[in-house]
């Protein structure tokens, strides 16, 4: 439930992210700006300061559930969708 920066020893940095609801796939999109799916039908964007605090920036409301994230471009991702909707991507 919670987004945590680490360094190369896996030793926590600065403030996580605590989510309301479980988040299933985080993906980097910039060097300070991070995009998760989870929770009920939504992505979130954080962002990340310079010393590692996390903090919510936007909250997207989708019409689908997303599992998995990745970046297409530097201002596109791809998602995959949960159980039976009929678009896969």
């Amino acid at each position: 439930m919670k987004c945590t920066i680490l360094n190369e020893r896996l030793q926590r940095l600065g403030t996580p992210y605590k989510f309301k609801q479980p988040p299933y796939s985080v993906v980097c999109v910039s060097h300070d700006t991070l995009c998760v799916t989870g929770g009920v039908k939504q992505v979130c964007l954080l962002s990340v300061s310079t010393d590692n605090t996390i903090t919510l920036t936007r909250k997207f409301t989708t019409s689908s559930e997303f599992y998995s994230i990745c970046c297409k471009s530097p201002s596109n991702v791809v998602v995959s969708t949960c159980d039976d909707d009929p678009r896969p991507a």
